[in-house]
């Protein structure tokens, strides 16, 4: 009996020296759980859209870092990256431009789309492939 003592003493001791923050876990980020693009934004980090904002992944330390603030509407279909900046298609028919730093530069939003699914670039001009509203 006092062997178990002895062991439950000793991780009571060791649960205060060691607190839970002390060891790395993955928190959960709630409403951007839904991953909807990915895109790489330099060599170390990726940027990843959801239908529940937008953050970033460091790869070398896997630290998230949450960007969702930045943006004006927060439901994005898919991540287009053209000229050092950042392109957002959303759900809402709008699109958001963000600069290098992850700060919202612009803002187009189009009453005649109910969503715009993709991005893409070709040469000096962007084509988005969105869904109209129906009558």
């Amino acid at each position: 009996m006092s062997y178990i003592r002895t062991i439950f003493l000793y991780l009571f001791l060791v649960s205060f020296i060691f607190s839970l923050d002390d060891f790395k876990h993955v928190r959960n980020i709630t409403s951007l759980l839904a991953t909807t693009s990915i895109e790489l934004s330099n060599d170390s980090s990726m940027l990843v859209s959801s239908d529940g904002g937008v953050y970033t992944v460091d790869l070398n330390t896997f630290k998230f870092s949450d960007y969702t603030d930045n943006l004006e509407y927060i439901d994005i279909n898919s991540i287009a990256i053209g000229n050092n900046q950042f392109w957002l298609a959303g759900d809402d028919g709008n699109i958001q431009i963000l600069d290098e730093y992850l700060n919202l530069d612009y803002i187009i939003d189009d009453t005649n789309f109910n969503s715009i699914r993709k991005i893409v670039f070709y040469e000096d001009y962007a084509f988005a492939i969105g869904s109209a509203l129906e009558d």
